[in-house]
């Protein structure tokens, strides 16, 4: 199991989804939770989700278990955004990735998880997630694992994702138990 992760942007400006946001919309996020214990986002990543249009995305910061935090120095975030071009969310979270010295950092777009890589950070995408959760059996979970192998997830309608999504994950900044 992991300790901390941090995750990197949550719904950016050009209207794209993060891991995160992606979990979240198909009634996956629930999955950091078996795997993590803490999720830490940057406050950055925070304000991304709320101003989505998308109440499915907002409703991730209601959910208790992910916490929100500063960074305590911006200057690598800034220089990642002005230097490398990567979003303000994804600089931010590598940032508090390293400052935290979190276990993981949640990212699935390239260019961040090419300088994560670089900054020495071990790094998990959605798939990375659901391979943790398929190789390593959660007995609190198990119930929900069997949905993994299934490929109906999948499939699953934006309509058919449940609103209150209380039930879900603890995640952002991954902490391994």
């Amino acid at each position: 199991m992991f300790s901390t992760c941090a995750i990197g942007a949550g719904y950016d400006r050009r209207q794209r989804y993060s891991a995160l946001s992606n979990l979240a919309l198909v009634g996956y996020l629930w999955l950091l939770e078996a795997i993590y214990q803490t999720v830490i986002i940057p406050d950055v990543v925070a304000n991304e989700l709320a101003a989505a249009s998308n109440p499915t995305i907002s409703a991730i910061l209601q959910l208790t278990w992910i916490q929100t935090q500063s960074l305590t120095n911006s200057q690598l975030a800034d220089q990642l955004q002005q230097d490398r071009g990567l979003d303000a969310g994804e600089a931010h979270a590598i940032a508090l990735t390293l400052e935290l010295q979190s276990d993981d950092l949640l990212i699935d777009e390239r260019l961040g998880r090419q300088e994560a890589i670089w900054l020495g950070l071990s790094i998990i995408g959605i798939l990375g997630i659901l391979l943790v959760v398929k190789q390593e059996p959660h007995p609190s979970s198990s119930n929900r694992f069997r949905c993994v192998d299934q490929p109906s997830w999948l499939s699953r309608q934006p309509s058919a994702i449940p609103a209150d999504l209380s039930s879900c994950s603890r995640a952002l900044v991954f902490s391994r138990r």
